[in-house]
């Protein structure tokens, strides 16, 4: 039998909400266990804060990346909107790492990626 992937899941806004909460609907069909999450808890966020699914449903919270000793190896980390850059110690600590950034990059990283394309006329975004 397959051992499940061991998920730490990162993210705010909306949507890192509705990504957690696919994730945790659908655990058993994708054979993940989400190991812990770290957020930044956004007023803006419609869709429920990634913490209160996170606690809803009895995911260890993790306040900073220096926290996740304990976890042992991770599959994979997945960063949905996470509001900081990953130093590479903390790359080093996972097999694999995925990050949803909602804009193109290097030209826009950071926040507020929107806004400064309207603000610079951009023709593609």
């Amino acid at each position: 039998m397959n051992s499940k992937k061991k998920i730490l899941f990162l993210g705010a806004k909306e949507i890192a909400s509705y990504a957690l909460n696919y994730l945790i609907q659908h655990q058993n069909q994708l054979n993940i266990e989400l190991v812990g999450v770290l957020s930044k808890d956004n007023l803006l966020d419609r869709g429920g804060t990634v913490r209160a699914l996170a606690e809803k449903h009895h995911i260890q919270m993790y306040e900073k990346l220096d926290q996740i000793d304990d976890l042992g190896q991770i599959d994979l980390m997945l960063s949905v909107q996470y509001h900081k850059i990953i130093d590479q110690k903390y790359l080093n600590k996972v097999k694999k790492a995925v990050n949803l950034h909602m804009a193109p990059l290097p030209e826009y990283r950071g926040c507020n990626q929107f806004s400064f394309a309207i603000l610079q006329q951009a023709k593609e975004f």
